[in-house]
Order: structure tokens, then sequence, then C-alpha cells
């Protein structure tokens, strides 16, 4: 102290002093110091959390878009394969509407020939029924200008002949036996003894007694139409120039 002294320093003074400082040393430390460095040490270690998390953060993006272009390059292929498969489908559904137009095309010319020929039996039974009847009326006029004698000749005979055409025909016997009653159209009104010839000659044909109903009918003009059942034989004249 007496050193101190004697250059001029107080020593009490200088104890003091390095007292105040030690505590300012200590306060700095714990209250300033400390702070800052755990401050810069969190600043740090959370820049290098930041770019730890960058780091991952850019490799997570390399990895999405290789998964993206991964998706892309699949989806890309998936869409040509459905595009190869619709042009298949398609070339399936065009060569399928080809044959179904050949086949309708087909049926239409098949169902033009059916309806020609349609027409065509028409258009032939329609000219023979009007050589028929052009035939009937001359046949007419010529007997109606022999007068009653001669219409009557002409029927007698057709009805004779009718008869014996009946003998030659195959008529189904199981059909006839069920056969109880038979229709005659006739030109002219029948007398009891044609009648009577008709009725025997068509007991004869079918082995058993019939009815025989009767209806005049003009437009036959000579001769007899015969139903029994389902058979029909048309000896009239008009029925003859039919055929």
């Amino acid at each position: 102290m007496e050193l101190l002294g004697q250059l001029g320093i107080n020593g009490t003074l200088l104890l003091a002093q390095a007292v105040n400082f030690l505590l300012l040393l200590w306060i700095l430390n714990r209250f300033l110091y400390k702070p800052i460095v755990k401050m810069l040490d969190e600043r740090k270690a959370k820049a290098e959390s930041m770019q730890l998390s960058e780091s991952k953060m850019e490799e997570k993006k390399k990895q999405f878009e290789q998964w993206t272009d991964g998706q892309v390059a699949d989806a890309r292929r998936k869409a040509e394969l459905i595009l190869v498969e619709a042009e298949k489908f398609s070339g399936k559904i065009k060569t399928r509407k080809m044959d179904e137009l050949s086949l309708e095309k087909q049926r239409v010319l098949l169902d033009g020939h059916k309806q020609l020929d349609r027409d065509r039996l028409t258009l032939e039974r329609e000219l023979r029924e009007t050589i028929a009847r052009e035939a009937s009326r001359n046949v007419e006029k010529f007997f109606q200008s022999l007068g009653n004698l001669g219409n009557t000749g002409l029927h007698a005979i057709l009805v004779d002949k009718t008869l014996d055409e009946l003998d030659g025909f195959q008529l189904d016997k199981p059909q006839l036996a069920k056969v109880i009653q038979a229709q005659i159209q006739t030109a002219v009104e029948l007398s009891k003894a044609e009648r009577e010839k008709i009725q025997k000659a068509l007991e004869k044909r079918t082995g058993h007694s019939l009815k025989i109903s009767s209806a005049i009918d003009p437009d036959l003009i000579a001769g007899i139409r015969i139903i029994l059942g389902g058979f029909e034989f048309d000896g009239s004249l008009v029925g003859r120039l039919k055929k």
C-alpha cells in the first residue's frame, strides 16, 4: 500500500475500483454476454436448421419434379395406348357398319326381288281375271243371243262335266268323313233332277249322306262351284276361263 502511496495511487480507491470492475464483469457476463451468446447460438442453429430445411426442400422439390415427370410420362403412354385401342375399336365399328350396310343392301335387294315377284304374280292374276271377265262377257252375250235354251244347255253340260271331273280328284278321305254338308253355287237355279244328281254324286264320292245347300250366283254364267269341307272345285264357266 505504501508503494502504491509512493506512486501516488490510492490503494483503497484502487481496490474499490477493482471490486466494481469485477462486479461489472459478472453482471455483464450474466445478464448481457450469456444472453447474447445464447441468442447468437440460437440464430446460428436456426440458420443451420433453415439451411438444412432448404436442402430438404430442394431434395423434395427434385423428388416431386421426378415424380411429376414420371406421372406425365405414364399418362402420355396410357393416352397413346388409349388412342391405339380407340383406333382399333373405330376400325372394328367401321367394319361392322360396312358389314351391316352390306347385309342391309342384300336384304333390300332381296326384298326388292320378292316385291317384284309379288307384283308379277298380282299382275298375272289381275290379267287372268281381266281376260276371264272379258271372255265371260263375250260368252254371256253369245248365249244371250241364243236365248234361254243356249244358256241352260251349257249349264247342264258344265254340271255333268264337273261331276265327272270330281271323281278324278284325290281328296283327303279322313277329312271327307267329317263333312256333313256341301255348298253348291250355281249360275242358274238347279232343277230337282240336277239337285238329286249332284247329291248322289257327292255322297258316292264321300261315302256317306250329305246335306246339300245351294245359292245362285249369276256371275258364274253357267255351271256350278262345289265347296266340300276345305275343298273347293270351280266348274263354272268363269272358273274354267280363269284356269
